[in-house]
C-alpha cells in the first residue's frame, strides 16, 4: 500500500489534483502512519 502511495504521490500534478484526489491521498497517507483502524476512529466520532 505504501509503494501505490508513494507512486500517486510522485505522479501527482498539484495543479490538477482535485479536492476527492487530495483528500484520497490524505486518508492513504493517514492508513499508512496510522493503520487501519484510522478509517473506524474517524467513522465512530
Amino acid at each position: 500500500a505504501a509503494d501505490g502511495w508513494h507512486a500517486a504521490l510522485a505522479e501527482a500534478d498539484p495543479d490538477q489534483l482535485s479536492p476527492r484526489a487530495a483528500l484520497e491521498l490524505i486518508y492513504a497517507w493517514r492508513r499508512k502512519f496510522l493503520g487501519d483502524r484510522a478509517d473506524g476512529a474517524v467513522e465512530k466520532q
